[in-house]
């Protein structure tokens, strides 16, 4: 697909105003790490209404006053920010540029994805479902994630450049430059891959009903990305991971005496949200009130059992 890289201050500029014209933009972040500890921002692609224009802006090349239009595009609360799964990439605008840098008015199609299809419980049987190996669980209430790369599969509509082009990337080298072709022209097709998902997602009525968009999915959306406000320490396994977190989707009680911190995601939850059977179907765990959140504890098992097996498979093989 064609797009233009924004490595000088007049391309930057002349970008911002395009998309400033635009009803809505697409945004993605790419660098090495996102949002961990040890991550850095390369570049910010982001395209127009149904990606006719594609923007690469080079963070690394461009200085803070070159960026500071298009971050006050992204932070203003107008223009629609849509975005896949937005957490590191919050965070990794936070970190770059400050507290100021937000993306104001957003929809994460991760959340509307999620919306569309409450019926993990069924789905969770089948294999290489981020529940199956836990399906026997109480997983009432929790969903799975889903990669860019597979929404479109998932709601059976093939992608046909993902299918042909399997790149794998060292994402190290998204801090080098010049940047290779290749790392570009995965970026740009990004912005390409999330219109085309926002584009099935408004055809079936899951951001939108008629012409008027959901606000609920906005504000959910919002929740969403804003989770963590710090970069996540390394091997830290539940602040992210393939289940989407609890009270995203639902109001969040605001009774202060009623929450608590979960000892593994460190998020400030209900006391619901610590109430679960734990163990599998048949076995004689207890429901009650726990230390780690029911998503924290399901990560945990699943874990568990991974290395479990793991060990059985090493031993047949010795």
């Amino acid at each position: 697909m064609s797009y233009e890289l924004c490595a000088m201050a007049a391309a930057a500029a002349r970008a911002v105003r395009n998309l400033q014209s635009s009803s809505h933009i697409f945004v993605d972040l790419e660098g090495r790490k996102l949002g961990c500890e040890e991550g850095a921002l390369s570049v910010i692609s982001v395209g127009t209404a149904l990606a006719r224009k594609v923007y690469v802006f080079d963070v690394l090349s461009l200085n803070m006053a070159d960026v500071q239009p298009l971050l006050d595009l992204i932070a203003n609360q107008e223009t629609l920010k849509i975005v896949w799964d937005g957490r590191k990439d919050a965070i990794e605008l936070r970190r770059t540029f400050g507290p100021n840098a937000t993306f104001g008015r957003v929809l994460d199609l991760q959340v509307a994805n999620v919306v569309s299809r409450p019926d993990d419980e069924i789905r969770k049987y089948r294999a290489r479902h981020p529940l199956n190996l836990i399906c026997h669980y109480d997983t009432t209430g929790v969903h799975a994630l889903t990669a860019l790369k597979s929404a479109l599969g998932l709601h059976g509509v093939q992608d046909n450049f993902y299918s042909r082009n399997q790149p794998v990337f060292d994402h190290n080298a998204w801090m080098d430059r010049p940047l290779p072709r290749s790392y570009l022209d995965y970026a740009a097709n990004d912005i390409s891959l999330i219109s085309r998902v926002y584009s099935l997602f408004q055809q079936r009525g899951y951001v939108s009903s008629g012409s008027q968009q959901r606000p609920e999915l906005e504000v959910q959306s919002s929740r969403y990305i804003n989770m963590h406000l710090t970069p996540i320490p390394k091997d830290d396994a539940y602040r992210m991971s393939s289940l989407m977190p609890l009270e995203i989707l639902s109001v969040p009680d605001s009774n202060e005496s009623t929450r608590r911190e979960c000892t593994k995601c460190h998020r400030s939850l209900s006391v619901a949200s610590f109430t679960y059977r734990v163990g599998p179907t048949g076995s004689r765990g207890a429901t009650g009130v726990y230390d780690e959140c029911k998503v924290c504890y399901l990560l945990s098992e699943r874990r568990r059992l991974q290395e479990e097996e793991s060990t059985r498979k090493g031993l047949l093989r010795a």
